[in-house]
């Protein structure tokens, strides 16, 4: 939507500014990646737990709920975010890609800019 409504270059920019939040919540040791699109993906190593990995979220959504500022322009956003759990939901990266991408279809497909852990909630 961004594309259509403000041109590629402001797409771009706002991708990066996307980057740049997702990055300021995460430790240097997790990774962000960009899939394709707009679809990101952020391993977080070494987590505790599955509140952990909750609590992380939570920091993304609220940071994403901010209008980011790319070229002067106040850019509301939301976030549809699946969550999957090694080795609970998979003891491969494939397998939990696919399952978080699961649990994001669901928030997606409901309430979005919002988050699910794999297998809870879903139908």
């Amino acid at each position: 939507m961004v594309n259509d409504t403000l041109g590629h270059e402001e797409g771009d920019n706002t991708l990066k500014a996307v980057a740049k939040a997702l990055l300021s919540k995460v430790r240097q040791s997790d990774t962000v990646a960009r899939l394709a699109g707009d679809e990101f993906a952020i391993i977080l190593s070494a987590i505790q737990s599955v509140t952990h990995a909750e609590r992380v979220v939570k920091k993304i959504l609220a940071a994403l709920r901010q209008p980011l500022t790319p070229m002067q322009k106040d850019i509301p956003l939301s976030a549809s975010i699946g969550v999957s759990i090694y080795p609970t939901h998979g003891e491969d990266a494939e397998m939990l890609l696919r399952r978080a991408d699961s649990a994001m279809d669901v928030i997606k497909g409901g309430s979005k800019n919002d988050y699910l852990v794999y297998g809870e909630g879903e139908s």
